[in-house]
């Protein structure tokens, strides 16, 4: 008959494993608002002053 139990340091290795992919799938999650905030302050900051004064005259 087959061993289905794991020794308790095996379960600690998985549970750590799964506790860091969700703290990093988290992370990933809670920062992709401001990767698309980052992404309109450039283009904000192509949009410059000067520029629109070019466009003007």
């Amino acid at each position: 008959m087959a061993r289905l139990a794991l020794p308790a340091a095996h379960l600690a290795i998985i549970a750590f494993s799964f506790t860091l992919a969700a703290v990093g799938m988290g992370a990933f999650v809670a920062t992709l608002p401001s990767a698309s905030a980052v992404d309109s302050v450039v283009d904000g900051v192509a949009a410059s002053p000067d520029a629109a004064g070019d466009d003007a005259q």
